[in-house]
């Protein structure tokens, strides 16, 4: 991990004992934990159906459009995390097209997520449906600006920016 100062070391250091207790942090120890790294959809998708199941305490009702063996890279996600896959696009909150009525042509688990597809992810699990087929601006504009008002989420005005672990 890259050496950081030790009010944002503690900060991480809670951040991974809240995450491990709540079973979204998977990582053996504080110091395997690379929170500095680029999330990955794969990433992001465990993350967030993690905190879907143990945090809110919901099941996820298995979606019959969810037929992730269609994504090209099917071969690509490890067998381990398949059903991850398929409950974040259960929720309704990755693997699709912005019209909600179609499957992305590929799920790119190792893709790096930007800020405006976390917004998207984001987005989507907290105000559902709300945002689908908006074409009135960039596709990410609406999720952006709907989390920055209601204070989840800053600098919307880097969309492309790597976000982190």
């Amino acid at each position: 991990m890259y050496p950081l100062p030790p009010s944002v070391t503690t900060e991480l250091e809670d951040v991974y004992t809240w995450g491990k207790m709540h079973t979204i942090i998977s990582d053996a120890t504080f110091e395997k934990t690379d929170f500095l790294r680029d999330l990955t959809r794969l990433e992001l998708a465990r993350l967030m159906v993690a905190y879907e199941k143990n945090i809110a305490g919901n099941t996820i009702a298995q979606d019959s459009a969810c037929d992730i063996t269609a994504y090209s890279d099917y071969a690509d996600i490890p067998t381990d995390m398949r059903q991850v896959v398929r409950d974040a696009c259960s929720l309704g909150i990755m693997g699709w097209q912005n019209d909600k009525q179609h499957l992305l042509p590929a799920f790119r688990p190792n893709k790096i997520v930007t800020r405006a597809q976390l917004s998207a992810v984001l987005a989507r699990y907290i105000y559902g449906d709300t945002f689908i087929g908006d074409m009135s601006t960039e596709w990410y504009v609406p999720y952006l600006t709907a989390l920055h008002n209601d204070g989840i989420m800053n600098r919307i005005d880097q969309p492309d920016m790597v976000e982190r672990r």
